[in-house]
């Protein structure tokens, strides 16, 4: 694992960044370790499925009139 101080990532920010997407890059202060650069990754697919769209639907109440249905949602309050 490469290793570049904060001077040197202040100077070439877009190297230092550009270079952490391929390899994981720990900074510098004073000799020490404080930071790791490295890609980001999107986190998989992770929660409950979403529900069948046709079953939900299927699962609402009928109404003829969709803005009487808000109305009286409205008045619910």
């Amino acid at each position: 694992m490469n290793a570049v101080t904060i001077e040197e990532l202040q100077r070439a920010t877009n190297h230092y960044v550009r270079a952490a997407m391929e390899s994981p890059l720990i900074v510098t202060d004073g000799g020490k370790p404080v930071v790791l650069l490295k890609r980001f990754q999107q986190a998989g697919k992770s929660g409950r499925p979403l529900p069948k769209r046709e079953a939900w639907i299927a699962s609402l109440p009928e109404t003829a009139d969709s803005a009487q249905t808000v109305s009286d949602d409205r008045d619910r309050g």
